[in-house]
């Protein structure tokens, strides 16, 4: 269930930049071997990045009859870089140009989502992190196994999300 609404979060969300944004859910060792996959091709390598990529296995929990589901999920959102880049050109270029506004565009896309429940509060609860070392380094898998090219990264951790029970009452006189 939230890997699809993940999916159509970030499919408005590209509408909205007028960008196509890459959506990949798995771990992070898929997500690495759909990179190099997508890589391989000219065609497929231009809409590699920007990506926003949604870790799973994620556990939906389903104990209530006051929603269908909640869940603590992580997320990736990333870009290409450059090794030679300093921290200060990563900020500028990276962080500044690409990845907050995605991030900040992928939060108000997540509050508009009308299957999502943020109480009346309106606050998507999660941990921000900007990693500046997968540019640097690089990004390494669950298996240890580096990503084929540098990254900058935001990481999105315990994102806490709600589905809301899919009632239908339309049409009610």
């Amino acid at each position: 269930m939230i890997i699809d609404i993940i999916s159509d979060v970030c499919a408005s969300l590209s509408e909205r930049m007028d960008q196509q944004i890459n959506y990949i859910y798995g771990d992070s060792s898929y997500i690495r071997e759909t990179l190099l996959l997508l890589g391989k091709s000219r065609v497929t390598a231009l809409g590699k990045f920007p990506m926003i990529g949604l870790y799973v296995p994620l556990d939906e929990e389903r104990d209530s009859e006051d929603y269908f589901c909640k869940a603590s999920v992580n997320i990736i959102i990333a870009t290409n870089t450059l090794e030679k880049y300093t921290n200060e050109q990563r900020r500028e270029i990276s962080f500044e140009g690409i990845l907050r506004p995605l991030y900040y565009g992928f939060i108000e896309e997540l509050k508009k989502c009308d299957k999502f429940d943020f109480s009346y509060s309106g606050i998507v609860s999660h941990t921000y992190s900007e990693n500046y070392s997968f540019g640097r380094r690089g990004a390494v898998d669950v298996d240890g196994k580096e990503v084929g090219e540098k990254i900058d990264a935001i990481e999105i951790k315990n994102l806490d999300l709600t589905v809301k029970n899919q009632n239908c009452y339309a049409n009610r006189y």
